[in-house]
């Protein structure tokens, strides 16, 4: 419980918390970081059989040179997010939460921001994965191009009261971005 988590500085990767391998966590409250490097993550969850429930935190990745993202949820993982703010600053890509490679997510009550990088992703469900949304307001902005709510390749998302705002892209700007065989309950 309210724990606050920093990695910065590593040439790589720098991620906050790392839950991987079949392994359980429970977070309730506090802070987790990852900054600079390659890559800075809030929070990373993945490998099958991983699951994460958190409560009002805060995960921030930023100034990484590629992807900074807040959370991440990738390979056959599961996890649940209830309230909290996830953001994602800088760098080639960045993204607020990410859900992807066959995993399952649930969020509600969240926010998430995806700023300033070259593309910004702010909630994203990708590869086969799954995604339940019950309330939430999702901001892309800044850099070229940028995507509120991401929904791609072989996906399946539900979402209710969701406000997204994709703005300032130098290229393009977009709500809502459905494609590659993915289906939306909006």
């Amino acid at each position: 419980q309210q724990v606050t988590a920093l990695a910065e500085n590593g040439s790589g990767y720098n991620v906050g918390l790392v839950n991987i391998d079949g392994s359980a966590a429970r977070l309730q409250g506090g802070s987790f970081t990852g900054r600079g490097g390659e890559s800075g993550q809030g929070i990373v969850n993945t490998a099958p059989g991983s699951t994460l429930e958190a409560e009002s935190i805060t995960a921030l990745g930023e100034g990484g040179t590629g992807l900074n993202t807040g959370f991440s949820n990738r390979i056959e993982a599961a996890a649940v997010l209830r309230g909290g703010v996830f953001t994602g600053r800088g760098g080639d890509q960045t993204g607020g939460i990410g859900n992807s490679q066959d995993s399952r997510i649930t969020v509600e009550d969240v926010t998430t921001i995806a700023e300033h990088g070259t593309e910004n992703y702010s909630l994203g469900n990708y590869d086969g994965a799954t995604m339940t949304v019950r309330g939430a307001a999702v901001f892309a902005r800044g850099g070229e191009a940028n995507y509120a709510l991401s929904n791609e390749f072989n996906v399946t998302m539900a979402a209710e009261s969701v406000t997204a705002l994709a703005e300032n892209g130098s290229s393009a700007n977009y709500g809502m971005w459905n494609v590659n065989n993915a289906q939306a309950t909006v």
